[in-house]
């Protein structure tokens, strides 16, 4: 599984017109910040992989792509240079199309420069997912023990995932999601702290990680570390959030006592969680937050 997720799937079959099909993963690199895998698969049965590395094969002979035939291949470097004009054009695309050129895309909300096209400088910058196979599988294998409420395994499959690729943004994400889960299933302040860090790593390398900074802020009013809750808080409130990170900046005010906390929350105030939550509920219908919102009005 891990070698799938790093194989970029083809988006249309090649020798329809007698032309190569560009092929690419971005899974990688939206989530892990890896370089961004794609390629050429050709009418005669080639196909070419590039993520800085570049890969080659013949899909006749080998259809499991396991003979890399790049470093002695002279098919090779006409590939890369019909490689480059396919990039160029797509680069083009999307630049025009604001980010998502194609429909594999469409439906999720990311930031414009993750799925902008890379130049090979760029990608070189970032590491291949083919050297990351292992990370992919820690976090393939973490996120479905977590889903499975195997949260001691979770918790040891992310964490060593993080320990050998500690620049993983998605990696540390779910490790402080695991975290979380356990401390809220055994009590455990200590795992909550742990997950309150996780998620700060995240955000510190990702800033506009917008569910990682929601959960840190979350956790923080669990912990008691209500002045630290009350920065992050009055940060989310500024531009135009989003209405769940309104709504998470809204559990301050609404909370008396975090569940691991020493002392009572001197920010409690439902009226100030009811104005970010009218704000919230502006954005569109939510049953979650009209509830919350409800309860603000009842105290």
């Amino acid at each position: 599984e891990a070698r799938a997720a790093d194989r970029p799937a083809d988006l249309a079959a090649p020798g329809r017109r007698g032309e190569p099909a560009f092929v690419e993963s971005l899974y990688g690199a939206i989530h892990c910040d890896y370089a961004q895998l794609r390629g050429l698969r050709s009418p005669r049965g080639t196909k070419l992989l590039e993520a800085c590395d570049v890969e080659f094969y013949d899909l006749a002979a080998d259809p499991g792509e396991e003979d890399d035939l790049a470093p002695n291949d002279a098919r090779v470097a006409p590939a890369l240079s019909a490689l480059d004009g396919a990039l160029e054009s797509l680069r083009r695309d999307r630049s025009e199309g604001g980010g998502a050129a194609l429909p594999g895309y469409l439906s999720t909300p990311l930031a414009p420069e993750l799925l902008s096209t890379r130049t090979r400088e760029e990608n070189c910058a970032r590491p291949s997912p083919a050297s990351r196979r292992e990370s992919i599988a820690a976090l393939q294998d973490g996120v479905r023990q977590l889903e499975a409420r195997l949260l001691q395994s979770a918790c040891e499959t992310l964490g060593a995932g993080v320990a050998g690729d500690p620049e993983n943004p998605a990696l540390r994400f779910w490790h402080g999601r695991a975290l979380r889960a356990a401390a809220a299933q055994d009590g455990d302040r200590d795992r909550l702290v742990e997950a309150e860090r996780a998620f700060a790593d995240v955000v510190r390398l990702r800033p506009d990680h917008a569910q990682a900074r929601d959960l840190r802020l979350h956790s923080l009013v669990l912990l008691g570390r209500y002045d630290e809750a009350k920065r992050l808080a009055d940060a989310v409130a500024v531009g135009d959030p989003a209405p769940r990170s309104l709504e998470a900046a809204s559990i301050l005010y609404l909370t008396p006592r975090g569940a691991f906390a020493s002392d009572d929350n001197p920010y409690l105030d439902p009226a100030a969680a009811a104005v970010l939550l009218e704000r919230a509920l502006e954005a569109g219908e939510d049953a979650r937050i009209r509830a919350r919102l409800e309860e603000c009005y009842r105290r």
